[in-house]
């Protein structure tokens, strides 16, 4: 899988009402922010863990 195949990016950006993750891809802005520089290992498991997080 390419690196560039790893982001979650769904193309639908939206905040939360916090503020704190977006809507599309449950990533926080700290994970956005820092997407690049992230090794693969890192990358695959936020991804693991993307599926299972309830943002409000």
């Amino acid at each position: 899988m390419s690196d560039k195949s790893l982001s979650p990016c769904c193309g639908i950006c939206s905040l939360n009402s916090a503020r704190t993750h977006c809507l599309g891809c449950r990533r926080s802005l700290e994970e956005i922010a820092n997407w690049l520089l992230f090794t693969t290992e890192q990358k695959e498991e936020i991804r693991k863990e993307l599926p299972d997080r309830v943002i409000s």
